[in-house]
């Protein structure tokens, strides 16, 4: 994981066109993009992880990733996620387990 940058013109264009931009005024918007961080990925990297806790949740700006379930030891494919989908939101609103690892299957990064 490295943070990156992007224009703000972006990162406010992908939350605008995103899921959550459409239930958010134009200052919300503005608000999240300036404290909003980018960060890359490189594939196969781990953006979240199984079981651990966190209250970050993520918008995927580039690339694609897996949500994987672990069982008994054996990683099991669940889906994919492109560009603008949004994961990592339940731990934004609660602070339980992750339940499910997302990897990067190629570059990615995200807001």
């Amino acid at each position: 994981m490295k943070k990156t940058d992007l224009p703000l013109s972006t990162i406010h264009e992908a939350l605008n066109a995103s899921p959550l931009g459409t239930h958010l005024l134009e200052e919300e918007l503005d608000a999240i993009v300036e404290f909003a961080s980018v960060y890359e990925f490189n594939p196969g990297e781990s953006i979240i992880e199984e079981h651990e806790i966190d209250q970050n949740m993520y918008l995927l700006v580039q690339g694609t990733v897996s949500v994987e379930l672990d069982n008994d030891g054996k990683s099991v494919y669940v889906a994919s996620l492109g560009p603008g989908e949004i994961f990592g939101e339940a731990g934004l609103f609660s602070n339980t387990e992750r339940t499910a690892s997302i990897i990067a299957q190629d570059p990615v990064k995200v807001i």
